[in-house]
């Protein structure tokens, strides 16, 4: 495994940045070269927790769309035969075949059907909040292994370097105690010190080690794969002024809208409830059907004992109508709890809104 860090290193415990260049290269050999930048670009493309979160944002992205055609009437068409008669007719052949041809177009208008359009409006932006939040998580996982593994082999080189100083130290130590200018104990103390090295690197290494696999992983490079990371840690100052921050900021933060869109989605609900309950709802109906009675007389192949030619017959049907239903209005109904479920949600939500903001303007 080779990793090496291409500028100079230094450490800040306020704000750690990279100055790297927007490029991801195959070295002439098999040596893998990544920045910053690709690996997050690879991080987002491999990682199947954004995938499954674009699916779920474009389903509901197509689902709102086409939230309109909650209004369209339901139209359906049929063609069919049948014959009637006892079974001395049915034995002897008598009965007569009938064709028929239906159409019915029928149409329900519901009270909620508003707040279901918008239901289907809010599930979008959520799903699409969610996404936000993936993509963040991944790239935010991306960026701190990629600087922990520049500071870890940093971490390495340290440890290297003082293991390196110790040893010599006690090689001095070593020549000064049989020249007797030093004495046993700080020839012993000096061993000490160069030996306590040792576990400090190996555990650094296998830290190190376990969190390049994890980085191989995430970034869906082979196992085997040498990588090296190009990039640097450096100090950025910043001038941040909180008033700014939580004007421009605070309410745009993905947990924020989540939270946001959420109470919306469940008011919607408990209104769209509160209107079916309280709201008739309006059907209307109709269908048209036309009957050839008997025919096959206008094939006697197929019925010899028919005796009159065939005739059409038509029949249509309007239907309108206004349902409601009165358990609404009883305390103890399945609509009034669902109510009042609703509103519970809906406080729930409002306050942990409220925490969230507050914890955040904290920050």
């Amino acid at each position: 495994m080779i990793l090496s860090i291409i500028l100079p290193f230094q450490i800040s415990a306020e704000n750690i940045s990279a100055a790297t260049d927007k490029r991801m290269t195959v070295g002439e050999g098999s040596e893998l070269i990544i920045t910053r930048d690709s690996a997050v670009e690879m991080a987002l493309s491999h990682s199947r927790d954004l995938k499954d979160s674009r699916i779920s944002y474009e389903q509901a992205m197509r689902i709102s769309s086409h939230s309109w055609n909650d209004l369209l009437p339901t139209l359906s068409l049929g063609a069919g035969l049948n014959t009637a008669g006892d079974t001395d007719s049915f034995s002897a052949g008598e009965n007569p075949f009938n064709a028929e041809y239906s159409a019915s177009l029928s149409f329900s208008l519901s009270p909620s059907i508003r707040e279901t359009m918008k239901q289907k409006s809010l599930t979008e932006d959520m799903k699409e909040i969610a996404l936000e939040q993936t993509s963040d998580a991944v790239k935010n996982s991306a960026e701190k292994l990629f600087y922990y593994l520049l500071a870890s082999e940093k971490n390495i080189e340290i440890k290297e370097k003082a293991y390196s100083l110790a040893e010599k130290q006690y090689r001095q130590t070593e020549v000064n105690f049989r020249n007797g200018l030093a004495s046993e104990l700080q020839l012993l103390q000096s061993r000490i010190n160069a030996e306590n090295q040792k576990p400090a690197i190996s555990s650094a290494r296998l830290d190190f080690e376990n969190n390049i696999i994890s980085f191989k992983d995430l970034l869906g490079i082979d196992k085997n794969k040498e990588v090296e990371l190009s990039g640097n840690l450096e100090i950025e100052p910043l001038e941040l002024n909180t008033d700014v921050l939580v004007a421009n900021y605070l309410d745009n933060l993905p947990e924020i809208k989540s939270s946001k869109k959420t109470v919306d989605y469940t008011e919607s609900l408990a209104k769209g409830i509160k209107k079916s309950n309280s709201i008739p709802v309006f059907s209307a109906a109709g269908s048209y059907t036309n009957t050839l009675n008997d025919f096959t007389e206008n094939y006697p192949a197929m019925s010899p004992y028919a005796a009159n030619s065939g005739e059409w017959t038509d029949s249509a049907m309007l239907t309108l109508s206004l349902s409601w239903s009165p358990n609404s209005l009883l305390a103890f109904s399945s609509q009034k709890d669902s109510q009042k479920t609703l509103k519970t949600v809906s406080s729930r939500q409002d306050f942990h809104m409220l925490i969230c903001w507050k914890q955040r303007k904290k920050k």
